[in-house]
C-alpha cells in the first residue's frame, strides 16, 4: 500500500536519488503476513495546506499461521503536515495536524503509525527546539503556548481518540526528539513487545539518506 504527497523540494537528499514526491508505503515480510486490502487516500485539508497535501496508506494485513486472532489487523501509515516552512506560520496551520489525525481514523486502524511531526510532550518539545527558528520566532512573539500546541497536535489528537502510543523517548529525527511514533487501538486484542529499538548507523546512512530513524517493536495479538 502507497500513497503520494506533497512534491519534494531540490533541495532535499532523496531529490537527487530520484524521488519527486513524499511517500507514505507499507511493505509487509511474506513470510509471516497477507495483505488482504489497501488502499489510500488525502487527509489533508486543502483550503488550508494547499498543494502541499499529505496522505495516509492503509492496509488489512492476516497473520500466517495465527490461530489466536482470524480478524486481520489494519495497519496505517501517515505523515502529518509539518516541517519547518510550516512551523514558522504554525497559526495558519493551527488545527491541520489534528484534522489530518482524525481523518486517518476515520477508518478505526488498529495501528497507527509514522512521522507526525508532533512531539509526546511539552517538555521534550522545548528541549529540542532551542536551537530552531520557528520556537525562537515564537518566543520572541510571545506565542510559546500556542506554538507548544502545534509541536503537540498530533500525539495529543491520536491520544484523545484513546490510541495507545509505544512509549518511545529517545531521538528519531536528525534535530532531535520524538516525533515518529507507534500507536495501538485500545480495543482490540493487541499489546507491544516488551522491547523496541530505534534502527540508525548502517540502516539509514547515519542520516544521509533521511532526517529520520526507524522505529521498530513487535506487535503480539492476545
Amino acid at each position: 500500500a502507497a500513497c503520494r504527497g506533497e512534491a519534494l523540494w531540490e533541495s532535499e537528499t532523496a531529490y537527487a536519488l530520484g524521488g519527486r514526491w513524499l511517500q507514505n508505503a507499507i511493505y509487509i515480510r511474506d513470510e509471516t503476513m497477507t495483505k488482504v486490502h489497501s488502499f489510500s487516500k488525502n487527509i489533508s485539508d486543502a483550503q488550508v495546506v494547499g498543494e502541499y497535501v499529505r496522505c495516509t496508506a492503509i492496509a488489512d494485513l492476516q497473520m500466517k499461521g495465527g490461530k489466536k486472532r482470524s480478524l486481520p489487523i489494519r495497519v496505517a501509515a501517515a505523515h502529518l503536515t509539518g516541517g519547518q516552512f510550516v512551523d514558522s506560520r504554525f497559526l495558519t496551520f493551527e488545527g491541520e495536524k489534528g484534522y489530518e489525525i482524525r481523518q486517518v481514523l476515520l477508518d478505526r486502524p488498529d495501528v497507527l503509525m509514522g512521522d507526525l511531526n508532533s512531539y509526546p510532550d511539552t517538555e521534550r518539545a522545548e528541549q529540542c527546539q532551542q536551537a530552531y527558528d520557528p520556537y525562537i520566532d515564537a518566543k520572541d512573539a510571545g506565542q510559546l503556548d500556542q506554538y507548544f500546541g502545534w509541536t503537540l497536535e498530533g500525539t495529543q489528537e491520536a491520544e484523545r481518540a484513546g490510541y495507545l502510543r509505544l512509549e518511545n523517548f529517545k531521538n528519531t529525527t536528525a534535530y532531535g526528539g520524538t516525533v515518529d511514533h507507534i500507536y495501538l487501538r485500545p480495543d482490540v486484542s493487541l499489546k507491544f513487545s516488551k522491547s523496541f529499538e530505534v534502527l540508525g548507523g548502517n540502516i539509514v546512512g547515519n542520516f544521509e539518506q533521511s532526517d529520520h530513524n526507524l522505529v521498530m517493536v513487535g506487535v503480539i495479538a492476545l
